[in-house]
């Protein structure tokens, strides 16, 4: 049969009576030199400093927002052939979430260079209407799109 260890259990008297206020004397260690075990009295000259970003000046723009995460978007999903991955990242959710607000700028940035904004669109509008249903290529589908916007005043 093999042998058994027996874990004793430390009692509160393990340590040495003044072990406190020996390790509230002790320096903290510097990077170079060998580590000080840790204790309450250790960690009581430590600063933790938070920096928040400042805030920008002024108002920004809708149009202004949408033309930074377009550009976000643009560039942080350029190397990706998954338009799954297009439409889900961040940049392009948060346009899809200023809501009605962004058709026509998204409208407009499909007149200037058309993309994958179908997705967008659909979602802004519910599924309500989809202009370019029929259409067998994106130039055709951004026509349709851009037409709708403008039989709506939106551009």
């Amino acid at each position: 049969m093999p042998e058994t260890l027996q874990c004793r259990r430390m009692s509160s008297n393990a340590y040495p009576k003044d072990w406190r206020r020996s390790a509230a004397s002790r320096p903290l260690a510097s990077p170079l030199s060998h580590p000080v075990e840790p204790s309450v009295e250790t960690y009581r000259f430590l600063k933790v400093v938070f920096h928040l970003p400042k805030k920008q000046a002024g108002n920004i723009t809708e149009e202004d927002k949408f033309k930074k995460l377009v550009r976000s978007w643009r560039i942080e999903t350029r190397m990706h052939s998954s338009l799954n991955k297009k439409v889900m990242h961040p940049s392009y959710q948060r346009i899809i979430g200023m809501g009605r607000d962004a058709l026509p700028l998204i409208l407009k940035e499909m007149k200037v260079n058309p993309g994958h904004w179908f997705w967008a669109l659909d979602a802004i509008t519910q599924g309500e209407e989809n202009p370019a249903k029929d259409c067998e290529s994106i130039t055709e589908a951004a026509c349709a799109w851009i037409k709708w916007g403008e039989d709506r005043n939106l551009l």
